[in-house]
Order: C-alpha cells, then structure tokens, then sequence
C-alpha cells in the first residue's frame, strides 16, 4: 500500500510538473518567444534585396505580417516601428539606392521620383531595379503612413528605368541660378560671381544617361575659361566637370 501512494505522489508531482511547463510556454508564447521571424530579404524569381529590418533598426517590439493576393504576389507589412513609418521607408530607401543601384519611381512607376515625396507622412513610392537574369525590373512598391510601412515586391517585365527628366530651367534661367552661389561653392576665386562670365552651351550633355544644360564660367577681366559645370534633373543638382580628366564632381550638399 505504501508502495502504491508512493507511486501516486509521484503521479502527481509530474502533473504538476507538466502543467507548470504549460504555463511557462504560454507565459513566452505572449511574450512573443516564439515570434516568427522577419525576412531576411525579398526575392521574385532570380531576383533579390535585403529586406527593410536587415537594413533599419525597427525596435524591439515592431510586428510584421504578410499577405497573398490571389495571383502570388505578397505585401509585408511592419508595424508599431521605432520610428515613423516615413523616416523608415527613407532610411531604406536611401540604402537602396546607394547599395544596390536602385532608383526610385513614381507609384505607377512612370517616372522617377522627387526626393519630396519621402517627407510626406503618408505616401507610396517605388524602388527599382534592372533585373540580373530577365528583361525587366524588379521592384518594390513601398507604402507608408504615421506608424506603419509596407513592402511589396514585384517584377515588371519588359519595363525599364524611365529617363531622367532635364532641368526645367531655360538656358537664361540656369545662368542666373549659377550666379546665385558664392565663388567659394563653385571652386573659384573671388567674392562675387559678377566677376565672371556664364555662357550656356547649346543642346544637353549626358551624366551617367542623365541629361544636363552644360555651363561655361570665364573670368571677366581677361575672358579666360574658369570651369564648366552641369546642371541635372528637376532637382537642379550641380556638377563641375573637369574637361581635362573627364571627371565630374558633386557641389550638392
């Protein structure tokens, strides 16, 4: 008899040992101890990039999910982020761009997108890139609002990164927005830029498919070339060009 209530003792101690090992797994399933996680990176067929938590910090208690649609195409969707969900798509893009030669394009990808957009609190806006085994793009359709962000990869094919539209100055209008900075910015000597000549070059010239008004700068006292500098996209970004090296260098900030 004592051997059996010894035994039943027993019995009981492992229930108790078990239910106790039942709690505890609810306890860090709640606490999200088993939380999936997040991709790594996003693929359609061959084609790849490093997905938004590889590249930006989202903090410790964001949560993501994904979603199919009837044609295979999936959307991931991130919330309660450390930041904002335009600071973070920004932060992403900007690797993107500067990493993995992507461009950014418009919502129906028409077009190349203004860097305005990125500020806005909600918006969509596409990164593109050209795919390394088919004709087309791969893209990331990348939506945001206050508090949350979306990524959706897709390929496009047949599509190609839109042209990058020239500045939308007239010639007149270019030579006087180069007047409008100090020598310093540009490279040359001097206090003031009416101690120079701006003459614009007729037709575009092209920077890495980009086209750009071509300026002349010479120096007014003796008609002496001084520098040549481009002016490119809608943003009016400018470049001073050496003519004896080829080189092209930013005087963004």
């Amino acid at each position: 008899m004592q051997m059996r209530r010894w035994n039943c003792k027993m019995i009981k101690k492992q229930q108790l040992l078990t239910f106790g090992a039942a709690m505890m797994l609810a306890v860090l399933t709640a606490c999200g101890g088993d939380k999936e996680p997040a991709p790594t990176a996003y693929a359609v067929n061959d084609d790849s990039l490093p997905s938004l938590s590889e590249i930006v910090p989202l903090g410790e208690d964001f949560q993501w999910s994904v979603e199919e649609d009837e044609e295979g195409v999936c959307t991931y969707t991130y919330e309660a982020l450390e930041s904002s969900g335009a600071e973070t798509v920004q932060a992403y893009t900007e690797d993107l761009r500067d990493n993995h030669q992507c461009t950014l394009l418009t919502e129906d990808g028409s077009a190349r997108a203004d860097d305005s957009v990125l500020s806005a609190e909600t918006g969509t806006v596409v990164a593109a890139m050209e795919s390394a085994t088919a004709d087309g793009l791969f893209q990331l359709s990348l939506t945001w609002d206050e508090t949350s962000c979306s990524v959706t990869p897709t390929f496009q094919e047949g599509a190609q990164i839109p042209a990058e539209e020239a500045s939308s100055m007239t010639l007149e209008e270019a030579v006087d927005y180069l007047r409008s900075f100090s020598p310093a910015t540009l490279g040359l000597s001097g206090s003031d830029m009416s101690d120079y000549d701006i003459f614009s070059q007729d037709g575009l010239v092209f920077l890495n498919d980009q086209p750009c008004l071509c300026l002349n700068v010479y120096r007014l006292t003796d008609h002496q070339y001084q520098a040549t500098y481009l002016l490119a996209g809608s943003n009016n970004e400018i470049y001073r060009l050496d003519r004896e090296t080829g080189q092209v260098y930013s005087l963004n900030p």
